[in-house]
């Protein structure tokens, strides 16, 4: 069985608006799919997050939780994120487009050799194969892309989808090491 993951958008671990709606679209996908859905939590802050993750249908979280995160920008959670997809093989993850998402998934894309569909604006699966709507041309315009290969990142537009809580229970936690090479913490945030 594949897996789809959702990268959780949050703020010192309370989860946005758009980590809610990228839960129900990947709910309903690994169902369409076949796979199964896990959170992955990259920061600090998981136990603020983690109810409203399993209300929100995360059955699995993968956490990297460490508060080096916050010191650093972007650098340490591309390096988590890049080892995780390299080591687990995950089918799909879903980024949110966000600037923060795209620095993320960017990144991602760039270290493991795959592509990024961007301002996804709906997912449906065909044949075994995801198939995006994306907006283009400022929105005046949408297209549909079938997805090839593996991983499939994807940036999910906020607002593109309903957050809709599920029938969920608990969130089994799979916490990992983390740890941050000192090439990724050059930047750091001051202020």
């Amino acid at each position: 069985m594949g897996e789809l993951w959702v990268v959780i958008d949050h703020d010192g671990g309370e989860p946005r608006k758009v980590s809610l709606q990228m839960l129900t679209a990947g709910r309903k996908l690994a169902g369409e799919l076949g796979h199964e859905l896990a959170a992955v939590f990259v920061g600090s802050g998981y136990d603020a997050a983690k109810e409203r993750l399993a209300r929100f249908g995360a059955s699995r979280a993968i956490v990297a939780e460490s508060e080096a995160f916050d010191a650093h920008p972007v650098q340490p959670a591309i390096e988590t994120l890049t080892k995780l997809v390299g080591e687990r093989q995950p089918e799909v993850v879903l980024f949110a487009s966000t600037p923060l998402g795209k620095d993320l998934a960017s990144g991602v894309a760039a270290k493991v050799r795959a592509g990024v569909m961007a301002d996804v604006v709906d997912l449906s699966a065909s044949d075994g194969d995801v198939v995006c709507t994306m907006a283009v041309f400022g929105g005046a315009t949408n297209t549909r892309c079938r997805v090839k290969g593996s991983p499939q990142l994807i940036l999910v537009k906020p607002n593109a989808f309903v957050a809709e809580p599920a029938d969920g229970g608990e969130v089994a936690e799979e916490r990992i090491e983390v740890e941050i090479s000192d090439e990724a913490k050059r930047a750091r945030v001051v202020d």
